[in-house]
């Protein structure tokens, strides 16, 4: 798998797919919606603070930094939602 942290507008390169942060964003709040785990869990899994979580899933907060969306990402591939 090839993640490829981009500038500001760019997307994440993972294999063949491009996903923006927003499509990103997206597959997180389908996950969520389609397990019924908690954003506290999420965030853990992810390596995040749940308050970031939900941030970004309510817009609160400008798109995620690239390393921490990097690793939502590759959160969402092992958990095939990417």
């Amino acid at each position: 798998m090839l993640v490829v942290a981009p500038s500001a507008g760019q997307s994440f390169l993972m294999g063949q797919e491009s996903k923006s942060s927003h499509e990103l964003i997206k597959a997180l709040q389908r996950y969520l919606d389609e397990t019924g785990e908690t954003e506290r869990a999420v965030a853990s899994r992810i390596g995040i603070d749940r308050h970031t979580l939900h941030r970004w899933l309510s817009d609160e907060q400008s798109p995620p930094k690239e390393g921490k969306l990097a690793l939502a990402a590759f959160f969402l591939r092992r958990a095939g939602y990417l």
